[in-house]
């Protein structure tokens, strides 16, 4: 009975009158969440705090003294929006295939391996993404303890 009502449930939602004309494959459902103003201020706001970060004195130094830093890696024009699509593709195939650490989705050993994550983006550049993204201008928060501070 129960699997019965979810398969109801389930053919009421896909009916062709709730699905738009225009989606044919996963990603146009996907757009219908997640549109084009989302990914210009994730690039946005990314490559602006990567400018932020890697012209603070302490990186300018760090990357000084280590000049195998992955911050060297940083592309001189920032991520583009194709580049944020695949980081993100990894970030929800991450959640359907469950690894302890984030660095066994590029492992090579052939009993554990998932070519798919190798094949998107190399796991250093997944890193430094993850290590820049952003949603905010970080110069515009308001600092813990001011008026007006808000965690979330």
């Amino acid at each position: 009975m129960a699997q019965t009502l979810e398969l109801y449930l389930i053919s009421i939602f896909l009916s062709a009158r709730n699905i738009p004309e225009h989606c044919i494959d996963p990603i146009d459902y996907f757009s219908l969440f997640i549109d084009d103003d989302f990914w210009q201020t994730l690039r946005r706001e990314t490559n602006r705090y990567a400018d932020q970060f890697l012209g603070s004195d302490a990186t300018v130094t760090w990357i000084e003294n280590q000049s195998s830093s992955r911050y060297t890696k940083w592309p001189e024009n920032g991520v583009d929006i194709t580049k944020l699509k695949k980081y993100v593709r990894l970030l929800l195939n991450m959640g359907l295939t469950e690894k302890k650490v984030c660095d066994d989705y590029w492992t090579i050993r052939r009993s554990q391996a998932t070519p798919y994550f190798r094949s998107i983006m190399p796991v250093d550049e997944f890193n430094l993404i993850s290590r820049m993204i952003h949603l905010n201008n970080s110069e515009r928060e308001i600092a813990r303890g001011e008026e007006g501070y808000d965690p979330w």
